[in-house]
């Protein structure tokens, strides 16, 4: 066989083996392969991994090692990994239910400029009835670009919840979440005041046009009845 030949079908065969033998990685293998990379700070590994010893993929089930590494995941900044460790600790899966421990992480991940932690903590600051906290989670939110967060900010400016009522910052508001692709924002429903506002103006006109069409009638008779 030509050199060339054999030197090219022998390059093209070590290119093709690796991918061959990950086809060919069972699921224990790959749960091996994911330790070596989590223990080497790989933050997507970690998550993966945790997710395996949930599951029960490639060995035992095992939910205290799922919350392990679910929690290394989320330190080594991996939103998902957070999500998953914060839902274990509040259900209390691998380990004693621990929802004290819920708060100070999405604290941690707000500070990191993760907008769906920061508009977790809103909700929660919603339900605690703190409304100057909540805005302000809610606005930041916003501020990195969680369109939802927007939406939340318009309503208490509305509102007048958390601080001072201002319109001119609630539409602002809505028209950040519609660029942020919120379509409820981009058509709002009108101000229940203003609307009852507007149905009693006319209601108001429309029987002031009945009583005045009324009183022509009774005069038409009244000079029918004289003539």
């Amino acid at each position: 066989m030509n050199k060339f030949v054999l030197i090219f079908l022998l390059t093209v065969l070590s290119i093709l083996m690796p991918s061959a033998i990950c086809a060919q990685e069972t699921d224990s293998e790959k749960r091996e392969h994911l330790t070596s990379l989590c223990s080497l700070n790989v933050a997507e590994k970690c998550f993966d991994l945790g997710r395996m010893w949930a599951e029960g993929s490639g060995g035992p089930e095992d939910k205290k090692k799922a919350r392990e590494y679910y929690d290394r995941a989320c330190n080594l900044d991996h939103w998902n990994g957070c999500v998953f460790f914060m839902d274990m600790l509040s259900k209390g899966e691998g380990s004693p239910q621990d929802a004290e421990r819920v708060y100070p992480i999405l604290v941690r991940e707000c500070g990191r400029k993760r907008p769906e932690a920061c508009h977790l903590l809103g909700i929660l600051s919603t339900a605690a009835a703190d409304m100057v906290k909540a805005r302000d989670y809610y606005t930041l939110a916003c501020d990195l670009g969680y369109g939802q967060g927007c939406l939340m900010s318009a309503n208490l400016w509305e509102k007048g919840e958390g601080g001072a009522r201002d319109l001119v910052k609630a539409k602002s508001f809505l028209e950040k979440a519609c660029s942020l692709g919120k379509a409820e924002a981009c058509h709002p429903s009108p101000n229940p005041s203003v609307f009852l506002m507007a149905v009693r103006v006319l209601l108001v006109v429309f029987i002031g046009l009945f009583l005045f069409v009324a009183y022509k009638k009774l005069r038409r008779k009244k000079k029918t009845s004289t003539s």
